[in-house]
């Protein structure tokens, strides 16, 4: 309890320093739908988002670095824990775009960081809303942008992985991207299985890029279904 009192503390304080930083970055944005995340906000947001993860007792250790494509890629990884977002964002390369509850895009100062990291906030539960989302995505890799989903659309606070949700897919099948599956096991430790902030090991595994000859002809379910099954196989080969 210790741990989480002084985490929170710490990240109050650091919300509280950066905000004008990240409010005067905000000013100057770029606004365009295909627009990547801001390099000088990633630069300012990537040092101390780690340093809290360290508080945090969480120790990130990824392989598979080399399978890090160069240029845009539609990133796919299971979904335990609230670290998840950070350790894709900030230890998979550079800063990416991320699709996001809009719940939490709605949050102090988090609304500023999701716009100055070209992330896209959807309501998953209005239709409407979801489209216009995957349209969004669906420009951003058009562009050559990175995007990250978490196609379960929550997280599952446990080791066991959820349905995948097929939405998204749909945006990797109309712009031809490339898709990079990912494998993360242990976050949910980090809080869900306690309810508070305890030291734990987040192993993630980057697997081979899937280039889109590969799944040409598929439809979204299909193409879900297959990149689910690569994540299951890669966790069971971590958990070995």
């Amino acid at each position: 309890m210790i741990r989480t009192v002084i985490w929170v503390f710490l990240a109050a304080l650091l919300l509280l320093v950066l905000s004008p930083v990240f409010f005067v970055l905000w000013l100057f944005r770029d606004k365009s739908e295909d627009a990547g995340p801001n390099r000088a906000a990633a630069a300012v947001f990537a040092p101390p988002v780690r340093f809290m993860a360290r508080v945090a007792g969480a120790k990130i250790v990824v392989e598979g670095r080399e399978n890090l494509p160069e240029g845009g890629a539609l990133y796919v990884g299971n979904h335990q824990g609230y670290f998840d977002a950070l350790v894709a964002l900030l230890y998979l390369g550079p800063m990416k775009c991320l699709l996001l509850k809009k719940s939490i895009a709605k949050l102090p100062v988090v609304n500023i960081c999701v716009d100055l990291l070209a992330s896209i906030p959807i309501d998953r539960e209005n239709p409407r809303d979801s489209l216009k989302g995957i349209l969004k995505v669906t420009a951003k890799l058009a562009a050559g942008r990175s995007v990250v989903i978490f196609p379960e659309g929550t997280r599952s606070r446990g080791p066991e992985m959820g349905e995948f949700k097929h939405g998204a897919f749909k945006a990797a099948l109309k712009s031809d991207c490339v898709i990079v599956p990912f494998a993360i096991d242990g976050s949910y430790k980090c809080f869900e299985e306690r309810g508070r902030l305890r030291p734990a090991t987040v192993r993630v595994s980057v697997l081979p890029p899937v280039r889109p000859e590969e799944y040409a002809g598929m439809r979204a379910p299909e193409l879900s279904e297959m990149i689910k099954q690569r994540i299951q196989t890669e966790l069971d080969r971590m958990r070995a």
